[in-house]
């Protein structure tokens, strides 16, 4: 790859981990849609930056296009009130945590299968391992 196609990756990889950051940390779901929506744009620049450019129209037209619309419409049409937000937000904090920890169980739990062998059907029994 050539030095611009280098620097265009690096900064739109930047900008797409940035924009999924600020998605999960806005308070605002308007605000989060729109980061979600520059999220979905640097992420389809990084495919054009890796020669998929069917990749990247699907990606800007299907997802940052039609996908952020339907969920701006669906924002806009609930008219959640900030009260009611709040009262679930305690109860989602502590569901949200308690699924990290199962998730962050995982890694380690596969990893640790992998280091065994499995052994085949057929030499399941120490008698026919010759």
């Amino acid at each position: 790859m050539a030095w611009p196609h280098v620097t265009c990756f690096g900064i739109s990889s930047a900008l797409a981990i940035t924009a999924a950051v600020m998605v999960v940390t806005r308070r605002n779901a308007v605000h989060a849609a729109l980061w979600l929506a520059v999220a979905l744009v640097s992420t389809g620049v990084l495919y054009l930056t890796l020669s998929a450019q069917f990749l990247a129209v699907l990606q800007v037209i299907i997802y940052a296009g039609a996908i952020v619309v339907l969920f701006l419409f669906v924002v806009m049409l609930l008219n959640v009130n900030e009260d009611q937000a709040t009262d679930r937000r305690r109860w989602l904090a502590v569901v949200g945590l308690a699924l990290a920890l199962v998730w962050a169980q995982a890694p380690p739990y596969c990893c640790s299968r992998a280091r065994r062998p499995a052994r085949a059907w057929w030499s399941a029994h120490p008698a026919t391992w010759h």
